[in-house]
């Protein structure tokens, strides 16, 4: 598990006798608590010449809506688009939209220049009846600005870290889930308790309950102490999740997305991400197995709307 994801790994550890009590439900799956695309491992990541940028990828589905299979990831050659026809409006043609996947990450890194296509995708493409169709899909980008990017992730990533790790903030993860195990639970309905599985993705909602009981058992300073710490938490955390993106660092996203359009990539404007180092766009069957790569960067390509699950 990657030290990013440590902090509230308690909250998914409730006593199974209290989710129990909600016997015959059908879970959804715990939404993502992970910071970034690939976490704290993106030191290594710089390692390697590959600095990716951060995007959080929450899931909040059904069993039955994602793929129970482990999509494989297909490299692409770094061919050349021939642009003497641009790509057709997505009104001019079948247009094929995914279902909603779960895709599990590649566990070997991509390499610079490298195009994976992840999920469901290469199936569609391969179906006869999608031959002429175009692929409604999202491109990810790693590895723009990389220098720039991995000093910003660096300092960011310390600072949470330093929160993160602080004795007062550990003291205080690890009383909080005790109470809520000891204390709060068996208080709680079974209705609540399937809202607190579901839905909680922190301890927030409990907080000032917990420092209330913190402060009548154990002593005012106490409940100062871990409220002081948690405050320090959130405010590296709301820093690491909301940094503001260099000015370089979107120009040099915008060219590349620039060069993609102008080679005939029927990209969808609105949907520009340079944070997410990502944007949508229709593309072709051919234009998918033969992707133009700029040999700086490396790219996902899948269907827009799946979501990407790091392995821990």
């Amino acid at each position: 598990m990657k030290k990013g994801e440590m902090l509230y790994e308690s909250l998914l550890d409730v006593k199974s006798d209290y989710v129990e009590q909600a016997e015959n439900y059908n879970f959804k799956r715990k939404r993502s608590n992970a910071f970034m695309k690939w976490g704290i491992a993106a030191a290594a990541c710089l390692a390697l010449g590959l600095a990716v940028f951060g995007i959080t990828r929450s899931f909040n589905t059904e069993p039955g809506e994602i793929s129970a299979s482990v999509p494989s990831a297909r490299p692409t050659e770094n061919a050349v688009i021939d642009t003497s026809a641009p790509t057709a409006e997505p009104t001019g043609r079948k247009v094929v939209y995914g279902e909603q996947e779960l895709i599990n990450n590649p566990e070997n890194v991509i390499n610079l220049g490298e195009v994976w296509i992840l999920g469901t995708l290469p199936e569609e493409m391969d179906m006869e009846e999608n031959a002429d169709a175009l692929f409604y899909v999202e491109i990810d980008m790693f590895g723009v600005a990389k220098e720039r990017m991995g000093e910003l992730r660096t300092q960011l990533l310390n600072a949470l870290e330093t929160a993160e790790y602080d004795p007062a903030f550990r003291e205080f993860n690890e009383s909080i889930y005790t109470w809520f195990n000891e204390v709060k639970a068996p208080t709680l309905t079974p209705d609540e308790l399937i809202y607190f599985w579901n839905e909680m993705t922190s301890w927030d909602p409990y907080c000032d309950e917990f420092f209330g009981y913190v402060a009548e058992k154990i002593s005012g300073e106490k409940a100062d102490e871990f409220r002081a710490a948690k405050a320090r938490y959130d405010a590296a955390k709301y820093e690491y999740d909301n940094y503001e993106v260099p000015q370089e660092v979107i120009a040099e996203f915008e060219a590349e997305i620039d060069r993609l359009m102008a080679l005939g990539y029927n990209v969808e404007a609105s949907t520009i991400d340079a944070r997410a180092g990502s944007v949508c766009a229709y593309l072709t069957r051919e234009q998918i197995e033969s992707f133009a790569a700029n040999p700086e960067y490396a790219y996902w390509i899948f269907f827009a709307g799946a979501d990407i699950c790091v392995p821990e």
